[in-house]
């Protein structure tokens, strides 16, 4: 939707079962962030992402997780909602999903591959930049076991 100064987006509900791609077993504890973005339409050179909200949750024993529904706004001139957010799944071990392919109101089942070495484990780091830090506390504490049992330093969360 577009107008004037504000606009007003709702998101559906997104749900799903993380699982191992292996074994096909559920994975509990893995971090979900949705990321809601908008672009603003004054550059020359394209669209402006600008970041709008987000929401993490973490599975349960089955694996499941649900992402609630949203009802946006934002009070940008010239701008426009992207249509679905981007999902970024994390359990540490495993192999960090990044945009993931999750859809709106509809059950989607997620694999993630284990990591096996260390090397790949190093290999697969992902970090949401465009995300404050103090809107992806579980999805940090979830890369700092990570980071932690790989002998690095954790990142910082100001709160």
């Amino acid at each position: 939707m577009n107008s004037g100064c504000a606009i007003y987006h709702h998101y559906d509900p997104y749900y799903g079962q993380l699982v191992d791609a292996e074994t096909k077993q559920p994975l509990e504890g893995a971090v979900v962030l949705a990321h809601y973005v908008t672009y603003q339409h004054l550059s020359p050179g394209g669209p402006v992402p600008h970041f709008l909200d987000t929401q993490e949750v973490v599975s349960d024993k089955k694996g499941e997780f649900a992402i609630p529904a949203l009802n946006a706004f934002s009070f940008r001139a010239f701008s426009t909602f992207k249509p679905d957010p981007y999902f970024m799944i994390f359990k540490p071990k495993y192999n960090c999903a990044e945009n993931a392919a999750v859809s709106e109101n509809k059950y989607d089942v997620i694999e993630l591959r284990e990591l096996k070495t260390r090397e790949e484990r190093i290999a697969n780091h992902c970090f949401p930049t465009s995300v404050p830090k103090n809107r992806m506390i579980k999805f940090i504490e979830m890369v700092n076991m990570e980071e932690i049992d790989l002998g690095f330093t954790p990142y910082t969360i100001r709160k």
